[in-house]
């Protein structure tokens, strides 16, 4: 992907400084971006920018000045696919994290990542326009939702995520000996038996996520992030699933993204008056890779750190 050479210098956006380094670190962020999107193009995904990214593209048309990641959404039957097709098709230095390829991701959405590999050749680290650090850019399974599901999540995926989380991720059944009589129940009460000889938390997990993708658009009374659904204890927004039928095209940074025809509506019930920015850096800490900073230090003698400021 071609980057303009404007948009790898530091500037002031809205008040607030962005670094040289930042910039490399949003380019970086972007290639995955324009990686993901070449890949769904090839298969007819559709997919689409969604919370912060979302309000980002439609208030800033581009990153909001003080974040630096990016989150998508797809409907669940094309995540799979996407996944599928990711598989083979990512381009080397890039990896997939999620519950089906990593028994400690803890988390029910996927990442495309870079890999700190990356840093050890010269052409890879030359894609990255300079950034040392791993980025990546997080693809959440939209699901159909049912009130149905609702006992389900009280009954079953609440208290098998919490016991996933108490598990060591490379443990397996024999080093699980006080949870034995809830594992045996579950295996029970779903008709199942997991593999003794795998990790665990990680097959509780998938057990889970079966669960949450089991409502058919037929029967939905709406779609929701299933994963922000439990963490949030069911205050997150269940929409109707016409919204998520209809996309358009706004600009982001040098490039267009998807976006879904009813964002307002989407954002004005997440953000309220969503056009009034309010400086905070979300979910995580500004900068994003500020404790990846001493590992590379350590670890890639030859990559040079420029220094950042705040502003």
């Amino acid at each position: 992907m071609e980057i303009p050479g404007w948009f790898l210098e530091s500037e002031v956006r809205e008040g607030f400084y962005i670094t040289a380094e930042m910039k490399r670190f949003w380019a970086s962020t972007l290639r995955i971006l324009e990686e993901i999107r070449e890949i769904c193009g090839r298969h007819n995904i559709t997919w689409w920018m969604d919370w912060g990214a979302l309000l980002a593209t439609v208030r800033h048309g581009g990153f909001i000045p003080w974040d630096d990641d990016i989150d998508i959404s797809m409907l669940r039957a094309d995540y799979h696919r996407f996944l599928d097709a990711a598989a083979k098709e990512l381009s080397p230095g890039y990896q997939i994290c999620n519950i089906q390829t990593m028994p400690e991701w803890d988390d029910y959405i996927s990442r495309i990542d870079t890999t700190f590999e990356t840093n050890e050749n010269e052409a890879l680290f030359a894609r990255q326009y300079g950034s040392p650090y791993m980025t990546g850019v997080d693809v959440h399974p939209m699901d159909y939702y049912s009130p149905k599901l609702d006992q389900a999540f009280t009954d079953i995926v609440k208290p098998v995520t919490v016991l996933a989380s108490l598990l060591d991720p490379y443990g397996k059944y024999e080093d699980a000996v006080q949870y034995h009589d809830f594992i045996n129940a579950i295996e029970k009460a779903a008709g199942l038996r997991f593999n003794r000889e795998k990790p665990l938390a990680q097959q509780l997990r998938k057990y889970c996520e079966q669960i949450m993708s089991c409502v058919k658009k037929k029967d939905a009374t709406g779609a929701v992030l299933m994963g922000a659904h439990l963490v949030n204890d069911g205050i997150q927004a269940i929409l109707p699933v016409s919204w998520y039928e209809e996309f358009i095209e706004m600009p982001y940074e040098f490039m267009t993204v998807p976006v879904p025809l009813h964002y307002d509506a989407m954002l004005r019930g997440k953000f309220g008056n969503y056009m009034t920015p309010i400086r905070n850096s979300g979910m995580h800490d500004y900068p994003l890779y500020d404790k990846q900073v001493e590992y590379v230090r350590e670890h890639f003698a030859s990559v040079t750190l420029p220094a950042y400021r705040y502003g």
